[in-house]
């Protein structure tokens, strides 16, 4: 059976992050994806010029023909009515879900609230915020609340070396790599989509969460020699 992937989540139409760069690192592992689009963004250097969310109804009609997937990964929701309709979809189905929680972009410019992420937190097998995103969801108090695994993301903190942090559900880790100079721009979209592409084809958590790193960072590495942006 072809593990597959639901990605649900927002375009850029800047090709820099959102679906984008979530269908390159599903393509990197060799897993298929699923999409449901939940908004259209326009973006470019300069940040987020404009936000369109789908109406439920269009995402009521992806969700009906996502077929059998092995694993989900959601990025920007868009509204709170996707929120709660992707909560309600995911209640009845037991799969992996990853859980970006976009609240903005690396350019600048807010693309979700954290209010729409609360029906769905609780449903994640992994959630994985920067140090923006894990102050915005209510910071080491939600941490300590939240039921099941996090991934911390360092790549906003200071220095030279980064330290991307797991918590929770049992799991207990800390990676640390050197910084990659530059600016690089949907990240946390691809570390997101491998760690579901290697839960999808049978990963353990941490085996997964440790992959999709060691994935990432070579592929940031290597796109900062060619200096080219990582979705090319």
């Amino acid at each position: 059976m072809t593990a597959r992937v639901l990605v649900i989540a927002g375009t850029d139409s800047s090709g820099g992050a959102g679906l984008s760069a979530d269908l390159g690192a599903l393509g990197a592992h060799g897993v298929p994806a699923r999409l449901v689009v939940t908004a259209v963004t326009a973006q470019g250097p300069t940040g987020v010029a404009g936000l369109w969310p789908v109406p439920v109804d269009g995402l009521r009609a992806q969700l009906d023909q996502a077929g059998d997937v092995q694993a989900v990964k959601i990025g920007m929701l868009g509204s709170l009515d996707a929120a709660a309709l992707v909560a309600a979809w995911l209640a009845r189905r037991s799969l992996p879900v990853v859980i970006d929680p976009v609240l903005g972009a690396s350019a600048g410019g807010a693309l979700g609230s954290p209010a729409a992420l609360v029906p769905l937190l609780a449903l994640a097998t992994l959630v994985t915020p920067n140090l923006p995103e894990l102050e915005a969801l209510g910071g080491v108090g939600w941490l300590s609340r939240h039921p099941g695994a996090v991934l911390v993301k360092g790549g906003h903190g200071h220095g030279e070396t980064l330290e991307d942090h797991l918590f929770g559900a049992g799991q207990a880790r800390v990676w640390r790599h050197p910084r990659v100079a530059g600016v690089h721009r949907g990240t946390g979209c691809r570390l997101a989509s491998a760690i579901a592409a290697r839960l999808a084809l049978g990963d353990p958590l941490t085996d997964a969460v440790d992959g999709g790193i060691r994935w990432l960072q070579l592929a940031l590495g290597a796109t900062a020699e060619a200096e080219r942006n990582p979705v090319d």
